[in-house]
């Protein structure tokens, strides 16, 4: 109960109320210092998702729960799903090997913060015929339209 009730209510990364709002104010706002407020903000929910996904006191706790076979259901796929979390999260793994592992998550989390940037700052236009844009209003379409073509 100590170690799986906690774990189970806590929020989670993909339905944090929270996180959902910084992702996607990072990648759809138009306003530049919001999208770097809203990054700064995902990453520290990444870092403490990462930070609680590779403490190695959770998964002792986790796995002496998982050998004692004494909760069924759903609570136990539920165990058995943050086992294989952890293990996924590297704590498995000798520590040359987690180290291994942590400087490839450092370097892939340095080349996706720059690429999120790029795409954020892109101020690439795209060219459509009007008739390329159904659906959208004819409003929209007048606003952005030059020299004969819709520029979006």
């Amino acid at each position: 109960e100590t170690v799986l009730r906690p774990l189970m209510g806590a929020p989670h990364y993909k339905t944090n109320k929270a996180v959902i709002e910084a992702k996607f104010l990072q990648h759809c706002s138009t306003d530049s210092a919001v999208r770097e407020a809203a990054d700064k903000a995902g990453a520290r929910f990444a870092a403490l998702k990462a930070k609680g996904s590779t403490d190695p006191r959770i998964y002792g706790r986790v796995c002496a729960l998982a050998a004692k076979n004494t909760v069924a259901g759903r609570d136990a796929h539920f165990v058995s799903s943050l086992k294989a979390g952890f293990e996924r999260s590297g704590l498995n793994l000798s520590p040359a090997d987690q180290q291994k592992l942590q400087e490839l998550r450092d370097a892939d989390a340095k080349v996706c913060g720059l690429f999120k940037k790029n795409l954020a700052e892109d101020k690439a236009e795209l060219l459509f015929d009007k008739s390329e844009l159904e659906g959208c209003s004819d409003a929209w379409i007048a606003e952005r339209t030059r020299g004969g073509k819709v520029v979006v």
